[in-house]
């Protein structure tokens, strides 16, 4: 074990000792990209020997990685479209702006993962584990996030047209000025959630807890559907919205 650790930290120490690379150079069958023309602090270059990297807009379509621990991996503008990533470790992967559309990311832990600006158009997220996320920006327009693990995630200006939010737990969750037409949110634990500006035209909230959400508001919610079993807010809850239902 100790000639293990010896040869980690020989290795770590040599790339520190690097004033820059050249090209990029191998790590676990992933790229590490030095920043070009630029001497990186032995810091920010240890950074990057312990985070590998994937180039951009790398190709990983219809890859079968399903299981695969990918956490802390870089590939922001992957095209990942297809891709079988079922019960794969994610934690903290930077998947900013690339393109997961039709994946299936069931089961798959990525807590504190980016996905600011991805595309998961109709991709499967089902049971997923996103707690603290950032999501801002993302299109989940028709994916599945049912049963997903969202406490705590970023989904500001998020499109989840359509999305299925059936069950999902979005407690504390940002969801300021998302669009939320036709979602379903049926028996959804949206406590302490932010629905400031959220469009919610045809969302379906049946059974939906939203003990304490903030930024809701009459118009907001006149437009969803609604019935009894839909817990509002205190300063909404006799507002008799749960009994008419949608008004449009």
């Amino acid at each position: 074990m100790r000639r293990i650790y010896g040869a980690a930290l020989a290795v770590a120490l040599l790339f520190l000792a690097t004033p820059a690379f050249p090209h990029a150079a191998s790590a676990g069958g992933f790229e590490i990209a030095p920043t070009a023309g630029t001497e990186q602090p032995a810091s920010e270059r240890l950074c990057q020997f312990l985070r590998p990297m994937i180039p951009p807009r790398a190709a990983c379509r219809d890859a079968h990685w399903q299981g695969v621990d990918l956490s802390m991996v870089w590939m922001v503008g992957a095209d990942c479209r297809g891709a079988q990533l079922q019960s794969a470790r994610l934690i903290g992967t930077d998947f900013r702006k690339a393109n997961l559309s039709g994946a299936n990311l069931n089961s798959a832990t990525m807590w504190n993962s980016y996905l600011g600006d991805a595309w998961l158009y109709r991709a499967s997220l089902r049971s997923a584990s996103l707690s603290g996320a950032s999501m801002n920006g993302a299109n989940l327009t028709e994916a599945n996030l049912a049963q997903a693990d969202l406490r705590k995630a970023k989904l500001r200006e998020a499109l989840l047209v359509g999305t299925d939010l059936a069950r999902a737990n979005l407690e504390h969750a940002d969801l300021t000025k998302a669009n939320l037409n036709n979602a379903v949110l049926t028996n959804a634990s949206m406590q302490y959630a932010n629905l400031t500006g959220a469009d919610l035209k045809g969302a379906l909230l049946e059974g939906a807890n939203l003990t304490n959400a903030v930024g809701l508001n009459r118009q907001q919610l006149s437009r969803a559907r609604m019935d009894e079993t839909t817990v509002l807010p205190s300063y909404l809850a006799n507002s008799g919205l749960q009994s008419g239902g949608p008004t449009h």
